[in-house]
């Protein structure tokens, strides 16, 4: 069983771990992970949506400075010959959807008092598992978009995940603790565990 003073030092390690990850990356940082989500966003749209034209780009709005990604969606068919067409136009925090989920994780794999090889391997699976809650929460929000128009069982479901999975933020910090949770648990249960 922990002790308080073990508790203090785990959630002393996860602030840090966490302010560390979230505020300190430089400009440099930030325009490396934007790039790997922009590329990322691109494979996942043109792969599940062969028959669309794909537009991604960085956006700065001073009314709302969180939002950086514009993604716009078109059907290749009703591409003009002047190149405009009819399209939706999807605007995205790539901070809030992308990294935090991220950082949340290893930032709860960080403050573990157990042995680095542990926290490499728990941080693979984990990460792993992160990276395709972010790929679902980026296809939920394009499918959201896409389908507003249409009526089906899957679009009247579609809004009530946005708003679960894209709108609330607490679900980067959620998903990432409750994970972490499993994890562990999975370890203990094995005769493995980490503490």
């Amino acid at each position: 069983m922990l002790e308080t003073r073990s508790l203090r030092f785990i959630a002393l390690r996860f602030t840090i771990s966490l302010v560390l990850l979230t505020l300190i990356p430089g400009q440099g940082c930030r325009d490396w992970m934007w790039n790997a989500f922009r590329n990322e966003i691109f494979w996942l749209l043109t792969t599940t949506l062969p028959d669309r034209f794909i537009l991604i780009e960085k956006q700065r709005s001073p009314a709302h400075p969180s939002i950086d990604t514009r993604i716009t969606v078109a059907r290749k068919e009703d591409l003009r010959p002047d190149g405009t067409a009819l399209a939706k136009v999807i605007e995205v925090d790539s901070r809030s959807l992308g990294w935090m989920p991220h950082a949340m994780m290893l930032a709860l794999i960080a403050a573990l008092p157990a042995s680095l090889r542990y926290r490499w391997s728990l941080a693979l699976r984990a990460m792993g598992i992160i990276h395709l809650f972010v790929l679902a929460t980026l296809l939920i929000t394009v499918a959201h978009s896409l389908a507003r128009d249409s009526s089906s069982l899957w679009t009247g479901l579609l809004p009530y995940a946005y708003r679960l999975f894209v709108t609330n933020l607490w679900v980067s910090f959620l998903v990432p603790c409750l994970l972490w949770i499993g994890l562990i648990g999975l370890a203990m249960r094995s005769d493995r565990s980490p503490i």
